[in-house]
């Protein structure tokens, strides 16, 4: 089920620490709560013994994988297969898209009791641009709605 995760999703999540991006904000620090720090030392030479002698050195990372990433908890495994399909050896959707969606229906059902069905026809929704306005009519139409020609600036 791991599959799904889209190799520039779990990428950014290595680099940044965030895997769901909310709102149209941009995250411009690195969420550094998982980081931890691993204690070792460097293999320099060898002693008249034939054991390994070096400097002590310490590294700053995430040292975890993908079994314990943020995706697993919402957006690996969900009721609905539509988001499972896959077209050109590939997922359709991704698990930013499951998740919205597991999210969405666990707070509908929390708030009314009722769970969210997609119906026969219907396909499955696509998780929403987190980070504003993706294409050019967008971007023309937010600049209209700013009331200024082809002011980007608006939209930050």
């Amino acid at each position: 089920k791991a599959h799904i995760v889209h190799f520039a999703h779990f990428r950014e999540w290595r680099l940044h620490g965030v895997a769901y991006e909310l709102r149209d904000i941009v995250y411009n620090q690195p969420n550094r709560s998982l980081i931890s720090t691993a204690y070792g030392r460097t293999k320099e030479f060898k002693d008249k013994y034939g054991a390994d002698k070096g400097r002590s050195v310490s590294a700053t990372g995430y040292w975890g994988d993908i079994i314990n990433s943020p995706y697993h908890s919402f957006g690996t495994h969900c009721e609905e297969k539509k988001f499972f399909k896959i077209s050109n050896k590939q997922f359709t959707h991704t698990a930013v898209d499951v998740a919205q969606f597991n999210v969405t229906g666990f707070l509908q059902e929390l708030r009314t009791g009722e769970v969210i069905r997609l119906e026969e026809d219907e396909e499955a929704p696509r998780a929403e641009a987190s980070r504003g306005v993706t294409s050019q009519e967008m971007m023309e139409k937010a600049n209209t709605w700013s009331g200024e020609e082809g002011d980007v600036s608006a939209l930050q």
